[in-house]
């Protein structure tokens, strides 16, 4: 089984299955699938499921597991190159990207390669999944092991989710986040 096929299923639970939410704490809308109505509206036409000529929260209940899987495959996982990365740490980049963005998945893991480098920093923080960080990783892993480097990866995102819950209105997500984080320890220490 590949890496996205082991990671989706726990993806889109975390991200709360086939339950419609749409809470108005949540700046995305209306949810399904971890699929946010704000991101459906940027997929234009294709975030038109339904086929009426709108994209709406009638679009949300409408999505499918199979159409969620491939808009997470799209813009998450091939975003974020995941298939060049070893398998714990596409793991852990492409479940951030699913959570806060491709861009600030790929930032966290320029920071942490940098880190692994700090006498001599190979990136600029940018967000663009590059050769360059690519490279990275492959340097990095020589350094340590896939597993450390996605370890290290997840304290980082336990440390932005610190950041972002200092908003009131984020404050009370701080709590699901970082079992989220907790429960994707677990997971990739045990495949």
């Amino acid at each position: 089984m590949s890496p996205f096929d082991q990671i989706l299923p726990k993806s889109l639970e975390w991200e709360g299955g086939s339950k419609f939410s749409d809470d108005p704490a949540d700046p995305g809308g209306a949810t399904k699938y971890g699929i946010s109505l704000r991101f459906l509206r940027g997929e234009g036409q294709a975030g038109d499921i339904d086929h009426n000529g709108d994209v709406d929260a009638a679009d949300i209940r409408a999505l499918t597991e199979d159409q969620a899987a491939e808009f997470y495959r799209k813009e998450f996982w091939d975003k974020c190159r995941c298939d060049e990365l070893p398998a714990p740490l596409a793991m852990v980049v492409f479940d951030t990207a699913v959570n806060v963005g491709a861009s600030k998945a790929v930032k966290l893991l320029q920071t942490e390669l940098n880190s692994h480098f700090a006498s001599n920093p190979l990136l600029s923080v940018d967000g663009g999944m590059g050769k360059n960080t690519i490279s990275a990783v492959i340097q990095s892993n020589k350094k340590t092991s896939p597993d450390k480097l996605a370890l290290g990866y997840l304290n980082r995102r336990l440390r932005l989710y610190g950041d972002l819950a200092k908003a009131p209105a984020r404050a009370k997500y701080l709590r699901g986040w970082t079992s989220r984080v907790f429960a994707l320890k677990d997971f990739i220490l045990t495949q």
